[in-house]
């Protein structure tokens, strides 16, 4: 396979020296131009952590990131609720930075608690009348509004199309007494690369890059801005995502991370088996799902069956906990690889945000090479 292989990384990757003179761009300013305007290729995922930090390190307040930073912490200071708009998909991203980097029960604590940061609402566009009135009785009876800020919500749609009904539900709440004023600074657009303008009068509107699909929109504004929302540190995130590009383009096959988690998929795949992630993390159970829907979207891209019996388990388990250990817990060994039963560990140092961007890289770039594998 090696040949293949290496074939595969040209494709995804781009050439050492092109890769080379980008970063060099950070202190020429002749090629700057050329590094900030190169088109992203068509696994869009891969070089848009790159992108995203370079942009944001030249110019901070004209880069997509230092935008999005302002925005949504203008939009923190000004409201105690934010309504996430999208369709599950594209919200599966989100949540699961949620999930895997705030506190487990974030919504429930106060706004001291919370570091005076947002409740977060997800909401699928196919939510029925039910849910999306439940949500709506909660925005206009909070239960706490001795402060300006905990009696105000903000909306963010993510690619959700003008005329979905969930969305046009909470924008005509937003205009009426009940829930309160929403003014364009408490609302935020995200929309499809070639999508058409939001009727919203956001004061932010982003566009998400080409080449990326639901599941691979993680690490772009999709993932980012409810992560900056809750105060996450998305830096971190994405040099982490980068860390494992670099490690991707630079390790010899046989320590390659990404490459082994893909030929090891690839091969089960060829007995008409399956591999499946797995976590006792609860942190990362919402990776863990979003890593399954990537695979399996892969696979389906491919041609390949989506479905058949695990035979591989990728197993994420972490060395520390998020908290302290309480006196009646004890720490967990950690889960050695045991062939019999075909679970493998994917260790994760610790959970932090640079842990889950490296994480989250390495299976977007195992789906593509397992795609290139079937081609």
């Amino acid at each position: 396979l090696e040949p293949m292989l290496e074939t595969v990384r040209r494709q995804i990757a781009e050439d050492e020296a092109a890769y080379l003179r980008r970063l060099g761009g950070l202190g020429v300013q002749v090629e700057l131009p050329v590094a900030l305007h190169r088109p992203v290729p068509t696994t869009g995922f891969f070089e848009l952590p790159m992108h995203q930090l370079l942009a944001y390190y030249v110019d901070r307040d004209a880069s997509p990131i230092g935008k999005l930073l302002s925005a949504t912490k203008r939009m923190a200071a000004q409201v105690d609720q934010v309504v996430v708009v999208g369709s599950n998909e594209y919200l599966l991203a989100a949540q699961m930075l949620m999930e895997a980097c705030a506190q487990p029960r974030f919504n429930s604590l106060t706004r001291g608690q919370r570091g005076s940061r947002p409740r977060v609402h997800f909401v699928s566009t196919s939510a029925d009348n039910d849910a999306v009135q439940a949500l709506l009785y909660v925005l206009a009876n909070p239960a706490n509004s001795a402060f300006r800020a905990e009696s105000s919500w903000a909306l963010l749609s993510f690619a959700a199309k003008p005329d979905c009904p969930v969305l046009l539900s909470f924008m005509d709440a937003a205009e009426s007494e009940d829930c309160g004023s929403l003014a364009q600074s408490r609302m935020m657009a995200i929309r499809e690369s070639g999508g058409t303008p939001s009727e919203m009068e956001a004061e932010l509107e982003l566009e998400l890059p080409p080449g990326l699909t639901p599941f691979t929109s993680a690490l772009s504004a999709i993932g980012l801005a409810p992560a900056a929302l809750l105060g996450v540190n998305i830096m971190k995130l994405q040099e982490g995502a980068l860390a494992m590009a670099q490690h991707f383009r630079e390790a010899a096959f046989c320590n390659n991370l990404p490459v082994l988690h893909a030929v090891a998929s690839h091969l089960v795949r060829t007995r008409d088996r399956q591999s499946r992630v797995q976590t006792d993390v609860i942190s990362m159970h919402a990776v863990a799902r979003w890593a399954n829907r990537l695979l399996a979207s892969g696979r389906t891209s491919s041609g390949m069956r989506a479905d058949g019996e695990p035979e591989l388990i990728w197993q994420i388990v972490s060395k520390r906990s998020r908290f302290d250990t309480l006196p009646r817990f004890k720490q967990k060994a950690n889960m050695q690889g045991d062939p019999a039963t075909g679970v493998v560990p994917i260790e994760l140092p610790d959970t932090d945000e640079a842990s889950l961007g490296q994480l989250l890289q390495l299976m977007m770039l195992s789906q593509a090479i397992q795609i290139k594998l079937c081609v």
